[in-house]
């Protein structure tokens, strides 16, 4: 999972192209968990999302919100101040968080 220094979207912006970036940015469902997750998809698995990409806009989004609703609702129910990284909290709840 990413962690550190570095604006929303800059590993994205790398590998999918400015359209696709802008849509993610424009589209309302998607928030700052989305962007971090869309990051961690293009460090981890970046031939995997230029797939998910080809398959077109839509389906990238509709994939992306739903990681992005999945991981805010397990995150949203963890015990506050507990300790756990979010990965850790997301494994624990068997989330797959990497594209598949």
């Amino acid at each position: 999972m990413l962690e550190g220094q570095h604006k929303p979207l800059d590993f994205a912006k790398q590998v999918l192209n400015s359209e696709l970036i802008s849509s993610v940015r424009q589209c309302p469902e998607i928030h700052l968990r989305g962007w971090t997750i869309l990051d961690r998809w293009a460090y981890n698995s970046p031939e995997k999302l230029m797939d998910l990409a080809k398959q077109g806009e839509v389906m990238l989004l509709g994939r992306l919100i739903e990681q992005q609703t999945l991981e805010h609702n397990v995150l949203l129910d963890a015990p506050v101040n507990s300790g756990t990284s979010e990965r850790e909290l997301l494994e624990m709840s068997h989330v797959q968080t990497e594209l598949l």
